[in-house]
């Protein structure tokens, strides 16, 4: 069973590679049934969530890695959204 804070990271690593502009171009370059999976965020936050859990089981410092980057990311958008509201 996923812990809380490795939940997070996946979600952080899905939300990163589904919206982020630094994945634009790998999302949306390629065959047609690529670019319909990658660029889904539905579909990219069920494979990012089971290959992640399996990432996390065998190489936790990666998720670790990809996860605290992720979150930051996330984190530093929400801030970036919530500034530009004032």
């Amino acid at each position: 069973m996923p812990s809380a804070i490795e939940l997070l990271w996946l979600v952080c690593i899905a939300h990163v590679w589904s919206r982020g502009t630094i994945f634009k171009w790998i999302r949306t370059h390629g065959p047609k049934p690529w670019i319909a999976l990658a660029d889904c965020p539905l579909c990219a936050g069920w494979w990012i969530g089971m290959i992640g859990h399996v990432a996390f089981l065998l190489a936790p410092t990666l998720i670790l890695w990809l996860g605290t980057a992720s979150l930051v990311a996330t984190a530093s958008m929400v801030v970036y959204c919530a500034i530009r509201r004032l």
